[in-house]
């Protein structure tokens, strides 16, 4: 009776270790691999938030004239796969859990 409830406990410790442990990766260092091709920009970032946990923010009409994309990220970082995705007239900056794209 006794080891299992020692074993519980440690379980129990166990699983809050690891949930404390994922939540502080910052946003911009979560890792991502993704493989998509002929993608829109906005179904590539909603992917990314899937693997990553982390939530994009943005008007509708930002990426309105921007052509379809094939990425292929493996093991990179948000902040390097952004650099990829985005074109130079968008900018970002993190807020709480979010990540707020807007143009320069």
């Amino acid at each position: 009776m006794i080891n299992l409830k020692i074993y519980f406990v440690i379980v129990f410790l166990f699983l809050n270790v690891l949930f404390a442990f994922s939540k502080t990766i910052p946003l911009l260092e979560r890792e991502v691999t993704l493989t998509l091709k002929h993608e829109r920009i906005e179904k590539i970032l909603l992917k990314i938030e899937e693997v990553t946990k982390v939530k994009f923010s943005y008007a509708s009409d930002i990426f309105s004239n921007h052509a379809s994309l094939s990425i292929d990220l493996n093991k990179k970082t948000v902040r390097e796969a952004l650099s990829i995705l985005l074109p130079n007239s968008i900018v970002y900056v993190t807020k709480g859990n979010y990540i707020i794209l807007k143009k320069r």
